[in-house]
């Protein structure tokens, strides 16, 4: 399975560990029940943001799951109005 952001960026979820493919999973959780990007971004950029640097240390804003999570933010936000624009493909086989 891959995920493929607003930019055409595609992601290989395959190769994640265990620990990022549960804080995938967390996302896809929190993007169903999203009520504003805002929330969105509030309740998750911790998380990722933490994992992130774990793996990448101060690279960590070039983590995927990071990239992902920014892209389900925009799309949170176009899903309810907020924001303008095409949700991505998100995730495909």
């Amino acid at each position: 399975m891959y995920y493929k952001t607003r930019d055409g960026i595609t992601y290989d979820l395959a190769v994640f560990s265990p620990e990022e493919q549960k804080c995938l999973e967390w996302l896809k959780q929190e993007f169903a029940v999203a009520r504003s990007w805002t929330s969105f971004q509030e309740r998750t950029a911790s998380g990722i943001i933490n994992l992130a640097k774990k793996a990448y240390g101060g690279n960590w804003d070039n983590h995927p799951l990071y990239q992902i999570q920014q892209d389900m933010v925009a799309n949170v936000g176009i899903r309810q109005k907020e924001l303008q624009g095409d949700i991505s493909d998100m995730f495909i086989d």
